[in-house]
C-alpha cells in the first residue's frame, strides 16, 4: 500500500464511534482521533478514544493502530486486552485502505478482524471494523466511526 493515502489523514479529528454487539442496541459515543506520521512518513499512527456504556456507567477506552506499507499492529483497551493484532495491509485506488488480522477464540478456530479506512474528499474520515466468524468472508459490523477534521 502507498502510505500517501494514510498520510492525508494526519491531524486531529473528532466524531462519533458506534459499537455493535449481538442482541444489544448500538452503543454510540464521542470519539477523538489523532493521526501522526512516524519515521519520515514510513509509518502512520492512529490513536483514538471512545466510550463503552455498560450498566449506566461510562468506561473510557483507547486504541492505537500503527500502519506500515504491508503490515499494521492494532491494540486497544476493550477488544484486544493485552494482546496485539498483527495485520496485513492493502489499499485501493480511491485512497481507502484496510487491515486484516486474526485473533484466537478458544476452543474454536481463530476469528478475523478487518479495519477499513476511507478518507472523504469533504474533509471526513470513516473507519469501520468487522468481526469475521470462521467460514465468513466479510464478517459482521463491529465498529463504525465517522470523523471530521479539526482546524
Amino acid at each position: 500500500m502507498e502510505m500517501t493515502s494514510a498520510l492525508t489523514c494526519v491531524g486531529q479529528w473528532s466524531g462519533k464511534s458506534t459499537l455493535y454487539l449481538p442482541a444489544k442496541p448500538p452503543d454510540v459515543s464521542e470519539s477523538k482521533l489523532t493521526v501522526t506520521p512516524l519515521l519520515g512518513g514510513r509509518f502512520v499512527r492512529f490513536d483514538y478514544t471512545w466510550t463503552y456504556h455498560k450498566d449506566g456507567a461510562e468506561k473510557p477506552q483507547q486504541a492505537s493502530l500503527l500502519l506500515g506499507a504491508e503490515q499494521a499492529c492494532w491494540v486497544d483497551t476493550w477488544h484486544m486486552s493485552e494482546r496485539m493484532l498483527i495485520c496485513t495491509v492493502a489499499g485501493g485506488a480511491d485512497g481507502a485502505w484496510w487491515c486484516l488480522g486474526s485473533f484466537a477464540a478458544p476452543p474454536g478456530p481463530d476469528w478475523g478482524w478487518r479495519i477499513e479506512c476511507t478518507p472523504h474528499g469533504s474533509g471526513g474520515l470513516r473507519i469501520v471494523m468487522y468481526c469475521i466468524e470462521p467460514g465468513q468472508e466479510r464478517g459482521d459490523l463491529a465498529v463504525e466511526a465517522e470523523y471530521s477534521r479539526l482546524s
